[in-house]
């Protein structure tokens, strides 16, 4: 006899709603968590909407349970998506919040997509944008830092977001911070001239002249024709005859 391998198993089963003429089936299906006991017993404990098993647990014959139950090899695959599913609409709320200037009720939301996934990209920006939003860079900064160090954040589908980060950091003035993060931008990807156009605008606004006309030089080289870039191109060479006059 085959061994009952321990893992989920899905139990189905039709009970009837309504009565007389107005009654219908419905299935109902039901996880369990089930590891064998003996030969002769199994071990099962029935799992919650968000895949935790509940404390009670009950013993069923192998034959019963082989009859009722059917292993599910993918379930943490599907309850990770119901669970993304259900973060990306917590996420969805905040954002509404935010584009409100509802701060604190967007803060709230962003930390309660936290709560079920500390990594979630998403939600991490959106809390950072939020403390940004209502005056608090250094806040915002930490929690900038400490995404960028998780390692499944560097796919290139990502890059817009370090981006998206310089861009904020730059607005408020932090030119430093947001060099290093369109760097990481960069890092997914050589041959995109505007941000070596937007590392070297960082650069200028902190007055970091050479660095600028560094990047500025591969933005015209990608992208010849790119006006911005011709343009600080133009100030920086001003820029350097007024220095050396």
């Amino acid at each position: 006899m085959a061994v009952i391998k321990k893992g989920v198993y899905l139990r189905k089963r039709k009970i009837l709603i309504g009565s007389g003429s107005t009654s219908r089936a419905q299935e109902l299906k039901d996880y369990y968590l089930s590891e064998s006991l003996d030969e002769n017993t199994i071990l099962i404990r029935l799992m919650d909407i968000n895949g935790d098993p509940l404390a009670f647990t009950e013993e069923v014959g192998v034959e019963e349970f082989r009859r009722h139950f059917t292993l599910q090899p993918d379930y943490d695959e599907n309850v990770k998506s119901l669970n993304d599913i259900k973060i990306g609409r917590i996420i969805d709320k905040a954002q509404e919040h935010y584009e409100k200037k509802e701060y604190l009720s967007a803060e709230y939301e962003f930390n309660r997509a936290l709560d079920l996934d500390e990594e979630n990209l998403r939600a991490n920006f959106g809390v950072g944008k939020v403390y940004l939003s209502m005056g608090e860079p250094e806040k915002a900064v930490g929690v900038f830092e400490k995404v960028s160090q998780v390692e499944a954040v560097f796919e290139k589908k990502n890059k817009h977001v370090f981006n998206e980060l310089g861009i904020e950091l730059r607005k408020l003035g932090l030119h430093r911070q947001a060099v290093s993060f369109y760097k990481k931008a960069l890092s997914f990807v050589k041959d995109d001239e505007h941000l070596y156009f937007n590392i070297g605008r960082a650069y200028y606004m902190d007055g970091d002249i050479n660095s600028a006309g560094k990047y500025v030089k591969k933005a015209l080289k990608l992208n010849p024709s790119l006006p911005e870039a011709k343009q600080l191109f133009t100030q920086i060479f001003e820029k350097r005859s007024h220095l050396k006059s």
